[in-house]
């Protein structure tokens, strides 16, 4: 579970910061970025299960969840 959990947390990205929003970084946060239960990474996974949107906690910037069109 544990390798899955990281190689999914490493490929979730904020679309404009692009820094990985569930990996564990050494990045400094937002001053107003909100935690829950002690854990910023808790907050957005909570975010995106139940309001399908999170905001990212390096840039602080909201973002709706959506589907990428294929281009083919």
């Amino acid at each position: 579970m544990a390798i899955l959990q990281w190689m999914i947390a490493s490929k979730a990205r904020c679309p404009l910061c692009q820094t990985p929003i569930l990996a564990d970084k050494a990045c400094s946060r937002h001053r107003q970025a909100k935690s829950a239960f002690g854990s910023h990474r808790t907050r957005v996974a909570l975010s995106i299960i139940f309001k399908n949107q999170f905001y990212c906690p390096y840039c602080n910037e909201p973002t709706l969840l959506r589907l990428k069109n294929s281009v083919k």
